[in-house]
């Protein structure tokens, strides 16, 4: 490229010095092929060459190599998993080992999927039975089943022990006189004979059983020695009941006092007492009196 003349110290565009490729001329024709050279002579033959050195073998056997092979060969004992060689100076070197230790255990592989279930196996024998277990909470109370049949009367149970008197109660107010009700009819008189307790007493204590009718009312009344004050007395009489369909003897309750201050008590009862039936008072379960109603 050539520039210039610079002017007003600026250098103008560079024209090239080269001018643009020619086009391709036009292909020269064939020169005339040059005459055959004679044959050449032959050479002579070369010299044979010198033989190879002997190769060298792996050997192997189930025991430890002892004079098998030559220098150079290898030696494989199958059954120990060890290798000798090379052989030199007809001698076999120590064997390695082509086994090495136990490896490290692998880490745990990821869990296979679940199989297909099994078919269900035999029954196995019954196992022992196993300790009671704890006793469960109580259960709610189930609804109330229907009244069954009246039972037999049980034998009468031993009096509790005597509780303690209670506060006398206030005075209640003196009620209306009641209407005068009609005349009774005439009530019979009846009378017992008094039998022995179970406890002696000493002489001059009161010590009665008196049972009699007032207006069709039955009345017991009781006068017991003074060391029995305050005492709970069970009442009973012993007439015939009916068990399983037979008539039998049995003391029923017929009230249970508390014994006043002078050792006394009369009450009222609805049960029904014949003559020859026996009126028995117990304290603590021991008979203190007994009468025979005549």
């Amino acid at each position: 490229m050539i520039y210039g003349p610079k002017a007003a110290g600026v250098w103008p565009a560079g024209v090239s010095l080269v001018g643009t490729t020619g086009l391709t001329g036009a292909p020269g024709t064939n020169g005339t092929n040059g005459t055959n050279g004679t044959n050449g002579t032959d050479g002579t033959n070369g010299t044979n060459g010198t033989n190879g050195t002997n190769g060298y073998t792996i050997l192997n056997g189930a025991i430890a190599p002892v004079a098998q092979g030559v220098n150079g060969d290898f030696y494989i004992d199958t059954l120990h998993n060890m290798i000798y060689g090379p052989k030199a100076a007809g001698v076999w070197p120590s064997g390695v080992r082509l086994v090495g230790p136990t490896g490290l255990t692998g880490a745990a592989g990821a869990a296979g999927a679940t199989g297909a279930a099994g078919a269900t196996g035999p029954s196995g024998p019954a196992g022992a039975t196993g300790a009671n277990g704890a006793t469960g909470a109580n259960g709610a109370n189930g609804a109330t089943g229907p009244s069954g049949a009246t039972g037999p009367s049980g034998a009468t149970g031993p009096s509790g022990a005597t509780g303690p008197s209670g506060a006398t109660g206030p005075s209640g107010a003196t009620g209306p006189s009641g209407a005068t009700g009609p005349s009774g009819a005439a009530g019979t008189s009846a009378s017992a004979t008094e039998g022995g307790g179970g406890t002696a007493i000493a002489n001059g204590d009161a010590n009665t059983i008196k049972y009699s009718i007032v207006n069709k009312t039955k009345v017991i009344t009781i006068n017991l020695p003074d060391k029995y004050e305050g005492q709970i007395a069970d009442v009973e009489v012993k007439t015939s009941v009916l068990v399983k369909g037979k008539k039998v003897l049995r003391y029923v309750a017929i009230n249970s006092v508390v014994l006043n201050k002078t050792a006394t008590a009369t009450f009222k009862t609805q049960i029904a007492i014949k003559a020859g039936n026996i009126i028995r008072v117990s304290i603590g379960g021991v008979t203190i009196k007994y009468i025979t109603v005549k």
